[in-house]
């Protein structure tokens, strides 16, 4: 028992010893490490850091966030940098993205380069230095903080005390819709920029005599194109900077769906008047175009948009096209019965047929599909002259229906807007 325990003992003893000197150890190979790493430190630090942190105190020493560089007032030249837009799915909302470029001129932020190792410039963050971003709002009522967070960014301070910040900012407004020339419609969405009464002659903000806005490489938002834009600056009113946007909808593919198909309904139905009253094959044709001029209806309910003020002017083309084919359908079911009449025609008919087909240049425009009958008998004979009466009304219907048609194509149907 005395022997076991006295074993015991010597391996508590060793244990001990052993961490000990593993500790020791440890302690000695760290304090060696750091020594010999001391000269082996790589310094990453620019030679102007130093300098850098320095003007860094400065500014924050003699700038005021809250307080203009000017006692009067301070000028900032400020530039839209478009990169990208989009509508709403209601197409109502027109949202921009856009680099706002503000450059203005703060006294308080001058320093001698040779006082500060040649540092010419610096980039500093925007809260350590007075900004106009919070002067200068899209409505009258938007609250004082609301967009602060989107008014963040680095800005470059020369060391004449010129500053320039580019923040980015998103904005959006409610666009003027113009449908009746849809699906090539524009719409007009104006951005008017106000500044709050209290803040009003204590910063002037201007395009500095350019257009105020860049469009070079901005990402066109799917299915719209801008086609033209304007500027202004101290307009009258509370408007003291203003974007307008006209933008155009990309209607290659409702052009393909509404305007190509109505243009090829209407010449099927002037088509189907060179055809017989009598053959089935017309009065097939023309209860399908008039079928499919319902069914473009019902197709441009489901594309067209639905938050505009006016009515496109292709619905009123296909409106007309239903009441011509309607009407066209009832003459040709008259002019049918007509050609199977054996009654004698009116003398006033009978003078009107030899006038017109006796004419020198109006008989070429009168189309005929039937040969007169050669029987001598007297109900060949009547039935003979309502058929060159029928012919003439169905010519005259043409030429009238043509002169219709081109008239609602000139009015009514979309064209593209030429832009250069």
């Amino acid at each position: 028992m005395g022997v076991s325990l006295l074993n015991s003992f010597d391996i508590i003893k060793s244990v001990i010893v052993y961490t000990t000197i593993m500790l020791v150890a440890t302690i000695l190979l760290t304090f060696l490490a750091k020594y010999v790493s001391l000269e082996c430190v790589i310094n990453n630090r620019s030679p102007s850091t130093h300098w850098e942190e320095k003007l860094s105190n400065h500014f924050k020493c003699n700038s005021k966030e809250n307080v203009p560089p000017n006692e009067n007032s301070t000028t900032v030249a400020i530039k839209f940098n478009l990169k990208n837009f989009y509508f709403d799915g209601d197409e109502v909302l027109f949202t921009i993205h856009t680099l706002i470029f503000f450059s203005w001129d703060d006294p308080r932020l001058k320093w001698n380069p040779d006082d500060y190792g040649g540092v010419v410039d610096m980039i500093t963050h925007s809260v350590f230095v007075w900004t106009p971003f919070t002067y200068i709002h899209q409505t009258k009522d938007v609250d004082k903080w609301s967009n602060f967070k989107y008014y963040t960014s680095n800005c470059q301070v020369r060391y004449t005390g010129r500053v320039v910040c580019i923040p980015r900012v998103t904005h959006t407004t409610t666009c003027s819709s113009d449908l009746r020339n849809w699906p090539y419609d524009t719409q007009k969405c104006p951005f008017n920029f106000y500044v709050k009464n209290e803040n009003e002659g204590k910063v002037v903000f201007t395009f500095n005599a350019s257009r105020g806005l860049s469009a070079f490489g901005a990402e066109y938002g799917s299915g719209w194109d801008i086609i033209d834009y304007e500027t202004g600056e101290n307009a009258t009113g509370e408007t003291k900077l203003y974007l307008n946007f006209v933008v155009e909808r990309q209607a290659l593919g409702c052009a393909a769906m509404v305007v190509v198909p109505t243009i090829t309904i209407a010449v099927l139905s002037m088509a189907s008047m060179f055809l017989e009253f009598n053959n089935n094959i017309r009065f097939g044709l023309s209860i399908f175009n008039l079928f499919c001029n319902f069914c473009l209806l019902k197709n441009i309910s489901e594309i067209i948009p639905h938050r505009g003020f006016d009515t496109p002017s292709i619905l009123y083309f296909i409106n007309f096209s239903i009441y011509i084919t309607a009407c066209d359908i009832g003459i040709m079911l008259i002019l049918s019965s007509l050609t199977r009449k054996g009654d004698p025609p009116h003398p006033w008919i009978i003078h009107f047929n030899d006038c017109v087909l006796n004419n020198r240049i109006i008989k070429y425009f009168v189309a005929k599909w039937m040969e007169p009958s050669r029987s001598s008998s007297d109900e060949a004979d009547y039935i003979n002259k309502w058929t060159d009466f029928t012919f003439i009304i169905n010519s005259l219907l043409f030429f009238v229906n043509f002169i219709i048609y081109l008239i609602l194509f000139l009015l009514y149907i979309p064209q593209p807007i030429i832009t250069y």
